[in-house]
């Protein structure tokens, strides 16, 4: 009898065993997937372009769909990205990037400072260039905290880009 509890147990182990790492996969997985989907989401959205994407239901149809450049980082550190302007215009335009304050959920005005490389910008008709935005994480910004605001070209009459500025939560 006592090969038969042993056994059982040992099957019964082996079954937890079994689903423990099943459940570690699936998260392990879901986490690769909204990792990636949030690198994919943060490709050099455009200002002054055209959508190549479909419209979402119940959007305009002549409305690009929106695109958010995220940059976070821990306190006292940098964060950056880029982003691509194009000159659909037949003109030649010489201007700069422009943006709106940046504001937590709870209403609270965080001081942003973005830097633009370049900060002045001369396109052709039809012509591109890739942006740099930079801007410091300061130690005043609550963790965790998302404070929303928008970049944009007056010059070029395209929407703006919604612009996520964070300051990760600390490890530990």
């Amino acid at each position: 009898m006592p090969t038969n509890i042993n056994l059982e147990n040992a099957v019964r182990r082996a079954l937890d065993l079994n689903v423990k790492f099943y459940s570690d996969l699936t998260r392990l997985g879901v986490d690769y997937i909204r990792d990636i989907s949030s690198a994919l989401g943060d490709m050099r959205p455009e200002v002054g372009g055209e959508s190549h994407e479909r419209p979402r239901e119940g959007a305009r149809a002549d409305a690009p769909a929106a695109r958010v450049l995220v940059l976070d980082g821990a306190a006292d550190s940098h964060a950056a990205a880029e982003f691509v302007i194009t000159n659909h215009l037949s003109t030649v335009v010489s201007t700069h990037i422009v943006t709106t304050p940046f504001v937590d959920a709870t209403g609270h005005v965080a001081d942003v400072d973005l830097v633009f490389e370049p900060d002045e910008i001369e396109l052709q008709p039809r012509e591109q260039v890739v942006v740099r935005v930079k801007t410091r994480i300061t130690d005043a910004m609550h963790p965790g905290a998302s404070y929303r605001g928008e970049l944009s070209v007056p010059d070029l009459g395209g929407a703006g880009i919604p612009v996520v500025v964070r300051r990760r939560r600390d490890a530990g």
